[in-house]
């Protein structure tokens, strides 16, 4: 039989979604830090969820968050924390754009510097679409190893790009180290050869 070993759980914080449909007006969607100056636009932060974690007594190495490779539209909005129309057409479904198509043409990329959040902003279609970016990218990571944090996680693979502009890739370069623990799951019956063989390479 195969040794192993027992570690704590880690917490997945889900640390985007913030803003969407079910929200009253447009706003940051995986922002780190609240903007009191816009308090609509941040209804959430990642920063105000893992001081929580830590005042619970969980210790910072066994939370990761979490990072969208998609963005979240809102159309017809004059924008960030004002009111809006609609969630616009979208990619995989309404309202949601993967990282890799955007800035979509005539849209202008923005960086909210309090809040830690990337989005881009076309006056002329009144679109407003919220995500991560390299930059954002690169201060999660920073985030994470400044609050000693046990990493990030993104959800989901198919929206990144590849190369340079790859966001877990900037995540990895950024934070400088990678976990490699084998993956205990195991699917001999699956339809997919590399998850039969275990996943060879990755």
């Amino acid at each position: 039989s195969r040794p192993m070993t027992l570690m704590f759980p880690l917490r997945h914080l889900m640390s985007y979604d913030y803003t969407g449909s079910w929200t009253p007006r447009s706003g940051h969607q995986a922002n780190v830090f609240a903007n009191k100056a816009n308090q609509a636009s941040t209804p959430l932060n990642t920063d105000d969820a893992v001081r929580y974690y830590k005042s619970q007594g969980i210790r910072g190495r066994k939370i990761v968050i979490g990072s969208p490779l998609y963005g979240r539209s809102f159309n017809g909005t004059s924008g960030l924390g004002q009111n809006y129309t609609s969630l616009g057409s979208g990619g995989p479904q309404p309202g949601v754009w993967y990282y890799k198509d955007l800035p979509k043409r005539g849209a202008r990329e923005h960086f909210d510097d309090v809040a830690k959040a990337t989005y881009s902003y076309d006056a002329k279609a009144r679109e407003l679409i919220t995500y991560d970016n390299i930059r954002s990218t690169e201060f999660k990571a920073r985030y994470v190893r400044s609050r000693e944090l046990g990493g990030a996680f993104f959800w989901e693979a198919s929206g990144d790009r590849r190369g340079r502009d790859s966001l877990v890739k900037t995540m990895y370069r950024t934070l400088d180290w990678l976990e490699r623990t084998p993956n205990n799951l195991h699917y001999p019956t699956s339809q997919y050869m590399n998850i039969r063989r275990g996943m060879p390479g990755a």
